[in-house]
């Protein structure tokens, strides 16, 4: 869990987990993408995740309706389903 909030203040930006940048940078992800968001989350609303998702290029957005903020955690069944299914749909290379 420790290395899970070193991730996302790497990302989010410290101390507020407000970085401006973030959009510019999530413009940036060229790999195949899977955003899971759980619905009830009160830490960054759904629509935030929304916008996160139209950011990134490749995304596939995905709402866990019975899940808030930590929808793995949560919902652990349904969150590994959607990434098998996921990569399940990504092409592998030569």
């Amino acid at each position: 869990m420790a290395a899970h909030r070193q991730t996302l203040a790497a990302y989010a930006g410290k101390p507020d987990m407000h970085d401006p940048k973030l959009r510019h940078r999530l413009a940036r992800v060229t790999l195949p993408t899977l955003l899971a968001w759980g619905k009830a989350d009160r830490v960054v609303d759904v629509a935030s995740g929304k916008e996160f998702a139209k950011s990134i290029p490749t995304v596939k957005f995905e709402l866990i309706t019975e899940a808030g903020h930590l929808t793995q955690l949560e919902q652990p069944a349904k969150w590994l389903r959607l990434i098998e299914a996921f990569a399940a749909g990504i092409p592998v290379g030569n």
